[in-house]
């Protein structure tokens, strides 16, 4: 409950928040939460493990940043002011060697079933949950369902960075 709430109140200040779902998350789960995630607003990217945990033809779906990614996902990755990574390691293939550099202007909040994955120490990291993702997620959408976000700034930011720089390399 205060690890949620924590993240809540970020949620609350920020301007370019970022929903990072990975392969802990059970394909029936986040299949199961699409609608409630649709309607929060924010941008949702899925690490390579995760790609089916979320469609691709969704609005507020913004690709897989990671060091074989696409590069608008990494971009807007790297301008984002809040990242909730749940069921990702956060490994280095997600945050690139230089992970010092992952996601640098961002709170980072990691929720992982391995206590150890939130111990290594990279990438630096506002605070870890050891938990079911699944649960979490459940948790922090019960948490935020009656609040009313407008991140319309960001994903008009993002429209832009994915035209320029498209998430299918059509067939490149």
């Amino acid at each position: 409950k205060k690890f949620v709430n924590s993240i809540v109140e970020s949620l609350d200040s920020s301007k370019r928040p970022i929903l990072l779902l990975g392969g802990g998350l059970s394909r029936q789960v986040a299949k199961s939460l699409i609608a409630d995630v649709e309607k929060i607003g924010i941008p949702v990217m899925t690490t390579w493990n995760g790609m089916d945990r979320y469609g691709d033809d969704l609005a507020n779906y913004w690709g897989r940043p990671n060091t074989w990614g696409q590069r608008s996902s990494n971009m807007l990755l790297q301008q984002s002011d809040l990242l909730i990574a749940v069921g990702s390691r956060l490994g280095l293939q997600q945050t690139g060697f230089a992970w010092e550099e992952f996601a640098p202007l961002a709170k980072i909040y990691q929720i992982d079933i391995d206590q150890s994955e939130l111990e290594k120490g990279h990438p630096k990291i506002e605070d870890g949950l050891q938990s079911d993702a699944g649960e979490f997620l459940k948790n922090l959408l019960d948490a935020i369902s009656k609040k009313k976000y407008c991140f319309s700034d960001w994903l008009n930011f993002g429209e832009l960075v994915i035209a320029a720089f498209p998430l299918n390399d059509a067939g490149n």
